[in-house]
């Protein structure tokens, strides 16, 4: 028997299958979707079965190692894998790694052992423990590389892998309690029996007696050890609630057009605070009563502990499964075994989270559907919703999207009877929607108001701070200033290898690149004329911070990412805000999107329009969205404000979001989409051409330009915005079609050697 095998390799010219010759051994054990250990030219390295075939001519080695008992990839999850490899440039060892989790992947370190310490030199010498081994990190590699080969062809040293899965089950050792024991036990022995329990934790034990006596007890058969598994649960800091799901008539209605018995995607459309998520629980709750399983995805991991909250509230905790980044890797191991192994029925994660392994499959259930974390544009390039529908087909259940403003290609697709379209037009709680008003920030300027607070914005901040209210303030602009400028000689400090401009943290008092993270210390002396007069320009969340503490008389918590790098950080944010801890809530787009704060009168949109001066094709989308939900978060439970401050009030997803009027904003998009011929009339992605010479990278994308101008349409060759990186100058070709050929992908990578980089964007995120 041969398996073809897919090495994990991330390597273009290795974007193929192996055969290996199955061992009669493992003949039995061995299936399709199984991860095993094989010989890969000096290397082992792991693989995955993708198929069994009898025989063939190009297999010369055998497998190793097996190490799943059971596959790691079944027939669902090579389906979504097939799916995938369709995207032009795919690379089949990054699709399998992208539909398992990490901690399934395998770590490799090179270990070397001295076998003649005469032919070493002493700066390798003292790399040595005193094992005679020494580890190497990947810099030692790069460091050392032809010296080791050198002592290697030398026979003075030997060089092993050492292979390791990321993560593997935890165990700990529990004491069952004999109580039929005839030893004579001293007083503090004697403790033991006096616990009337059955079995105990060695935390337990310790807490009550020594590891001495432990160890005498377990000699006289008074308790006897168990290795069990240890589960790395994931903890929260809220308290359940009581909360029952009662839906009023207009849920019910909209709930009870899903059909949990056939393959159909629904659009739940409704305002914010119309009680989408009491949908989603009565919907999740009639799943786990025809014995299925729920999978549901939020696009922040923000948004995981009030839905977390909710859904353990109103289930069983320990049916409940948590996915998401801010794990770590014995929890998301852990997890993954619980979902595998059937002991979750309800699944709650963000992007990833669609491929957990999941059996008896119900209900698919995506909130705030039309967010951009749902899609992957990267190594392994993917919209979520797409595989979530693939997924859906499979079981035949429902996908059901949810959203208060969805996608332009969402809604088009509702309204054109592709997907069935479910609305909610009232607030479940309060029957109105917010009072919106429309600052014109220029005039405010010639009022001569410098801060960053408009006239109404400050007195709005006032009255509900004395009424104890509480406000949500949005400013989508990280660090204290976008830049800094010299203003003697005009020159703007930018990252050695973007060419960007650095964003000022005046908290860190550091120059940092958004884009690769590059970082430079601040300082007021110009680099270029040396003169003290280097100051910030514009505003950024830090600033309004600054700004708030010196306005008003608040507690102010800010929400952005380097306030929730730590664990659980998201979680005591929304935990303090919502118990009042903060009278004020400061945030990026995180605050935009599905908290419901019951005491939140007034939401604050600090700078609407730069929002729309984001270099992306859905700049304009993503404006109305963001204002649109922002303003949902005021006057969940009584009556709420809003204010928008903007320097380009007449833009019309400006002025369509400041009147709520999602119809509005819809019809003038599509109009324009349909004229530039964009998303849902054609999809449109992006080609990256990067190379050394400016000349040769314009010449080899005009090239590209003319070759596939014969089945699409191809814009450019335009400057990316980061014009050069790592000493290569970066142009952009737009691309739009109805389908794309994997075969373009041969026909580009003619155009590939040494010196010219090629990258594909399906989604066009490139910058």
């Amino acid at each position: 028997m041969i398996a073809q095998i897919v090495i994990d390799l991330k390597a273009s010219e290795l974007n193929k299958y192996y055969d290996y010759i199955i061992p009669e051994a493992m003949q039995l054990d061995l299936k399709k979707g199984m991860r095993v250990i094989v010989p890969f030219g000096n290397m082992k390295r792991l693989g995955y079965i993708i198929n069994l075939i009898p025989e063939s001519t190009q297999a010369t080695r055998k497998i190793e190692k097996i190490l799943d008992i059971t596959p790691s990839i079944d027939e669902e999850l090579f389906l979504i894998a097939d799916y995938l490899l369709k995207t032009p440039f795919s690379l089949m060892s990054a699709v399998y790694q992208t539909i398992l989790p990490k901690e399934l992947l395998l770590n490799y370190q090179k270990k070397i052992t001295i076998l003649d310490s005469s032919k070493i030199d002493d700066e390798i010498i003292k790399k040595f423990n005193k094992k005679n081994e020494w580890i190497l990190t990947n810099k030692d590699e790069e460091t050392f590389y032809n010296s080791l080969k050198k002592l290697k062809e030398n026979n003075a040293i030997d060089i092993t892998t050492i292979i390791k899965q990321k993560e593997v089950e935890k165990y700990e050792t529990n004491y069952k309690i004999n109580y039929q024991t005839h030893e004579k036990l001293t007083v503090k022995q004697q403790l033991i029996l006096e616990l009337n329990k059955q079995e105990i934790t060695r935390k337990e034990a310790l807490e009550i007696l020594s590891p001495s006596i432990i160890k005498s007890l377990i000699s006289k058969n008074v308790l006897i050890p168990e290795l069990i598994t240890s589960n790395r649960a994931v903890t929260h800091i809220f308290d359940l609630e009581d909360k029952k799901i009662i839906l009023n008539s207009d849920q019910q209605k909209e709930y009870e057009k899903v059909n949990l018995n056939k393959y159909e995607t629904y659009l739940l459309y409704g305002v914010t605070g119309s009680g989408k998520t009491e949908i989603y629980l009565k919907l999740i709750e009639d799943t786990l009563n025809n014995h299925k399983k729920a999978l549901i995805l939020v696009p922040e991991i923000m948004l995981i502990g009030p839905f977390a909250q909710r859904l353990k509230s109103k289930f069983d905790e320990s049916i409940v499964s948590i996915l998401h980044s801010n794990l770590n890797s014995g929890q998301k191991y852990d997890e993954y075994q619980k979902i595998k192994n059937n002991k979750a029925k309800i699944i709650l994660g963000t992007r990833s989270a669609i491929f957990s392994p999941i059996s008896d499959l119900g209900i698919i259930i995506i909130d705030e559907e039309q967010d951009d974390s749902y899609i992957q544009d990267d190594t392994v390039s993917y919209d979520t919703r797409q595989i979530a529908q693939t997924r859906a087909k499979y079981h035949q259940i429902p996908l059901l999207l949810g959203s208060a403003s969805p996608s332009v290609e969402t809604f088009y697709k509702a309204t054109n009877k592709e997907y069935k379209l479910l609305k909610l037009t009232k607030r479940a709680l309060v029957n109105h929607l917010p009072n919106v008003k429309l600052i014109d920030m220029r005039e405010e300027l010639k009022k001569g108001n410098l801060t960053p607070f408009s006239t109404e914005l400050k007195s709005q901040i006032e009255e509900k701070l004395s009424k104890n209210e509480q406000i949500i303030l949005f400013m989508n602009r990280k660090g204290y200033s976008p830049f800094v400028m010299c203003r003697h000689c005009g020159n703007v400090p930018k990252c050695p290898d973007c060419q960007i401009s650095l964003t000022y943290y005046k908290n860190k008092n550091i120059l940092k690149c958004q884009h690769c993270g590059y970082e430079e210390p601040f300082s007021k002396e110009c680099t270029v004329c040396k003169k003290n007069t280097v100051k910030e320009v514009g505003v950024g969340i830090e600033y309004i911070e600054q700004e708030l503490h010196k306005h008003f008389n608040a507690k102010v918590l800010r929400l952005d990412a380097d306030t929730t790098s730590k664990k659980n950080s998201h979680e005591h944010i929304w935990d303090d805000f919502k118990n009042h801890k903060a009278d004020i809530l400061l945030g990026t787009q995180m605050v935009a999107k599905g908290l419901d704060f019951s005491n939140v009168t007034l939401v604050g949109i600090i700078m609407a329009d730069g929002l729309l001066k984001v270099p992306s094709i859905k700049a304009v989308e993503k404006t109305f969205q963001l204002i649109l939900q922002a303003s949902g978060r005021s006057g969940r439970s009584k009556k709420g404000d809003v204010v928008i401050q903007s320097y380009d009030i007449n833009h019309y997803a400006i002025k369509t979001a400041s009147t709520l009027n999602n119809e509005e904003f819809f019809k003038q998009v599509l109009f324009e989409r349909k004229i530039q011929k964009m998303p849902p009339f054609k999809k449109v992605s992006q080609l990256l051409i990067e190379h050394p010479s400016y000349l040769k990278t314009y010449q080899i994308a005009d090239r590209i330009k003319i070759l596939l101008s014969k089945t699409m349409i191809v814009l450019g060759p335009t400057p990316s915005l980061i014009q050069k990186r790592d000493n290569k100058y970066r142009v952009l070709l737009t691309l739009k079609y109805d389908t794309i050929d994997k075969k373009i992908e041969e026909e580009i990578n003619n155009f590939k050697d040494v010196e010219t980089k090629i990258y594909f964007s399906q989604f066009a995120t490139l910058i």
